[in-house]
């Protein structure tokens, strides 16, 4: 179940509460490392994609942010999104990414995104657009794990890194570089390992990451 603690335009964010709270108990039926109940709190603008009119982050381990475009054309849409967010952030919540576990360096961000983005997709039935990575190269996708090593801990340590690899990145004119890149490094993984993103939920990023190394 869902509790909502914060509505910032609440006649839009409540057309949304029936969509967050079947995704939610959906998410349940295949993570056990959740809490039963998760407090919602809308926020305003915050993150929203503007192709889908949804953004959201997992804030703590009882709580996610969810925002939503209220004047947002397509809504049916925008609830499929709000959907694949709820399932996205859950997986987020269950291997304790949020805001107030504190932050990770590049690459281990990039596998906590790829293994949420990874489970929504393939869980969610959805197709987020900063996961599709078909349009690069495997030598690309490569360079970019590379460039993320060399971040490293500046990462969040360092005012606008975050935003220039997790959003996009003036110098190579791309979007979603830690999200494309997590998730084909999560891919590749699955691939080599023959596990589901499901055997990932209570492991940490080093953990997934040395089995990419290995």
């Amino acid at each position: 179940m869902i509790e909502v603690i914060n509505y910032t335009n609440k006649e839009t964010e409540q057309s949304f509460e029936s969509v967050v709270e079947k995704s939610y108990l959906e998410v349940r039926q295949h993570l056990w490392n959740i809490p039963e109940s998760i407090d919602i709190y809308f926020a305003k603008d915050d993150m929203i994609v503007p192709e889908t009119g949804v953004g959201g982050f997992a804030f703590n381990r009882h709580t996610i942010t969810l925002s939503v475009e209220k004047d947002f054309p397509d809504k049916e849409l925008q609830a499929a999104d709000v959907r694949g967010t709820v399932f996205h952030e859950s997986f987020h919540v269950a291997q304790h990414f949020t805001a107030e576990d504190g932050y990770h360096n590049a690459i281990h961000s990039a596998i906590y995104e790829g293994c949420a983005t990874v489970f929504e997709r393939d869980y969610a039935h959805s197709s987020p657009l900063h996961a599709n990575y078909a349009a690069h190269s495997e030598e690309e996708l490569q360079s970019w794990l590379k460039r993320l090593e060399e971040v490293g801990a500046s990462y969040f340590e360092e005012d606008g890194v975050w935003e220039e690899w997790a959003f996009y990145n003036e110098e190579l004119k791309q979007r979603w570089i830690v999200y494309k890149t997590g998730t084909w490094l999560v891919d590749q993984i699955l691939q080599k390992t023959g596990l589901t993103v499901l055997d990932f939920q209570d492991k940490t990023a080093e953990e997934i990451y040395a089995l990419y190394t290995i």
